[in-house]
């Protein structure tokens, strides 16, 4: 279904937008988050993160669709042990990478971030995102998770979205 229309036209114009505002305000970023995580017919929670060591940046982390409480979590216990970030580095930029692909559902289930922050958001393992940047001085990643019972119906569509969305993200990230 590679013609298939994830979004309205009218909307996408509308996240583009949002996105080039944030190449000149950076707080516009929760703006464009916001309007991307309701995208879709499903509850997609959203983040772009980031950093570029050689503009010394500070590190680029915006979330939207997680509770305060569970973004608390994340930030003191599992930013640094984040299963899905292992699989960074074999992500190709600019392409589509599902959850599963970054971290087996068999395997994401054993760890403490799965049962300390995915399954109490009705398992929020399924999703995925693009990878909109990656070398040795900087990576940069837009992505989303969404219930795994919202998987068959609208993972596919994220991914689309994502992709689509990438080339402007990446424009607004190098101004």
């Amino acid at each position: 279904t590679g013609g298939h229309v994830v979004v309205s036209s009218e909307k996408l114009i509308e996240l583009s937008n949002f996105a080039m505002a944030a190449a000149m305000d950076p707080s516009r970023w929760q703006v464009f988050l916001d309007a991307m995580s309701g995208s879709l017919r499903t509850r997609v929670c959203t983040q772009l993160i980031g950093y570029d060591q050689a503009t010394n940046a500070a590190p680029l982390a915006y979330a939207s669709g997680y509770d305060p409480s569970i973004l608390q979590l994340y930030e003191e216990h599992f930013a640094d042990k984040n299963p899905f970030a292992a699989n960074f580095p074999n992500c190709g930029v600019g392409d589509a990478i599902s959850a599963h692909e970054l971290c087996a559902p068999e395997q994401l289930k054993r760890t403490q971030f799965y049962a300390d922050i995915l399954h109490p958001l009705e398992d929020l393992y399924a999703g995925g995102g693009s990878m909109l940047a990656f070398d040795a001085s900087r990576m940069f990643l837009i992505g989303g998770n969404m219930r795994a019972k919202d998987q068959e119906r609208h993972e596919d569509d994220w991914l689309r979205l994502c992709v689509s969305l990438a080339p402007v993200i990446r424009q607004s990230l190098e101004i």
